[in-house]
């Protein structure tokens, strides 16, 4: 199995958990809407791309069909969050 296929499962079962968690479809976790409970799951998973899988925003936007900036304000607005609930 190539290398980028491995990674695009793992980011699969990264947003499947983020999902799960917050009740949200894979679809609506990509789709561009704003609807709070969604965006705390899309947040995380991107989150946890950047942290466990150490992919870059660029990477990480292509997945979630964002620009890479939209990805560092999620990873930043996820991490303040954690500090908050911490």
């Amino acid at each position: 199995m190539r290398k980028d296929r491995i990674l695009s499962l793992k980011v699969s079962e990264i947003i499947a958990e983020c999902c799960l968690e917050y009740n949200v479809s894979p679809e609506k976790l990509i789709s561009k809407e704003r609807w709070v409970p969604l965006t705390y799951a899309r947040q995380k998973a991107m989150y946890r791309c950047r942290k466990e899988l150490k992919l870059s925003y660029p990477v990480i936007g292509e997945y979630f069909k964002r620009d890479h900036s939209s990805v560092i304000s999620a990873v930043k607005s996820w991490e303040k969050k954690k500090k908050r609930l911490a």
